[in-house]
């Protein structure tokens, strides 16, 4: 089976703006770490060509139980070829906020913080690197240990630095849960990808779910550059817990670069959804929610 077809399969499988600051959204407590608050990192600063990065992190006594980001002028050349890309979207170090790396723009990370004690606070699993295939694309899952649940995702590429002509000669094509939603799996085109997911105690209580997202519609400038944006929020009566996406047959050009972006993949202003903007690719957004 291609990498399209892959993905294409993973897909159907699957179906069954902020300021800087924080955006309130569904409480949580001690019992519900599920419930979340948006926090928006200030927005990076690009000096030359290089990457650049921002955080956000998480009042304190919380805990960052996923995130995501937003490039702020993403680029292209006149073809609309895109010149910007995230080449990192993970928690830090010690999971208290969220950090995103960026190629080619400024970048502004946010964070799903919530209060949690000890015993629920969510521990980071870390994926094995992918290696490339014959196409160029590498796969690297990462798995919550048993008596664990997803609540969060993340990933970064290894050594992304190579660009052709000031196009990124990588991408990522898909950042999605798995099957049996017990884990993320994330694809890379000409990288090799590394996968976060941040894992929390399991309720049995409570069960897990798929949403799919919807087409947004958007502006008639938006539209020329060849943006398209899909959300997918989470019913009233469930709590949303993270998101991902994956893009339909991922268009390539010359020497098989990647001719299609994700330039902002994050948490809805309410924090019930996720919504993911590409640029020249055809979107399919997850949102993952559970019973409350």
């Amino acid at each position: 089976m291609s990498t399209s077809a892959r993905l294409l399969a993973v897909g159907a499988l699957l179906a069954g703006a902020l300021t800087t600051g924080t955006a309130h959204a569904a409480p949580a407590t001690d019992d519900d770490p599920t419930g979340a608050t948006v926090v928006v990192g200030p927005t990076s600063t690009l000096e030359t060509e290089s990457t650049t990065t921002s955080t956000a992190t998480c009042p304190e006594g919380a805990v960052a139980t996923g995130g995501g980001y937003r490039l702020t002028e993403p680029l292209s050349d006149l073809q609309d070829t895109p010149l910007s890309t995230i080449t990192a979207s993970h928690p830090t170090d010690d999971a208290t906020g969220w950090t995103v790396t960026a190629l080619g723009a400024d970048a502004v990370a946010y964070a799903l913080c919530a209060p949690t004690a000890d015993e629920n606070a969510p521990t980071v699993v870390t994926g094995e690197p992918g290696t490339q295939d014959y196409d160029g694309f590498s796969h690297s899952t990462a798995t919550c240990p048993t008596g664990t649940r997803v609540t969060g995702r993340g990933y970064r590429l290894q050594e992304p630095d190579s660009t052709y002509s000031g196009i990124p000669e990588f991408a990522v094509a898909s950042d999605h849960p798995t099957e049996d939603t017990t884990g993320w799996t994330v694809t890379a085109l000409w990288a090799n990808a590394v996968t976060y997911t941040l894992c929390g105690p399991a309720d049995a209580d409570r069960t897990l779910s798929l949403v799919l997202g919807e087409d947004e519609e958007l502006d008639e400038i938006d539209q020329e550059n060849g943006l398209s944006r899909n959300t997918a929020a989470c019913p009233e009566d469930t709590t949303f817990v993270t998101g991902g996406y994956h893009l339909e047959e991922p268009r390539t050009g010359f020497s098989g670069l990647p001719l299609y972006a994700v330039v902002a993949e994050h948490p809805t202003p309410t924090g019930d959804g996720w919504s993911v903007t590409s640029q020249r690719a055809t979107t399919h957004t997850y949102a993952l929610c559970t019973t409350t």
